[in-house]
């Protein structure tokens, strides 16, 4: 069982206080199923999100919402070694993943 994460509800009003990802080019390391991803996304301008664990990326299938646009990709991979080569980003984040 997942632990409850931001209860609050204020992970994406701080994100966004700090201006970090509106219409930003967003990577998020450790993005797991999605949960946090799925919060942001409509406001950025692109989002990738990127987890080690195949098993947590196959849950994004079920938690896709139905209105979310093709701006959010997913990719396996290890922080320390993103396949992006000639790719840039605005905004990185590290939500519970550090």
């Amino acid at each position: 069982m997942d632990p409850i994460r931001d209860p609050e509800e204020i992970e994406i009003e701080y994100l966004q206080r700090i201006g970090a990802i509106h219409d930003r080019k967003v990577v998020e390391i450790g993005c797991g199923n999605g949960r946090l991803t799925w919060r942001y996304a409509d406001v950025a301008a692109s989002a990738v999100g990127v987890d080690p664990d195949s098993t947590r990326l196959a849950e994004i299938v079920h938690t896709r919402p139905q209105t979310m646009g093709k701006s959010v990709t997913f990719t396996q991979a290890e922080a320390e070694t993103l396949p992006f080569p000639g790719s840039f980003f605005e905004c990185a984040i590290f939500a519970w993943s550090l």
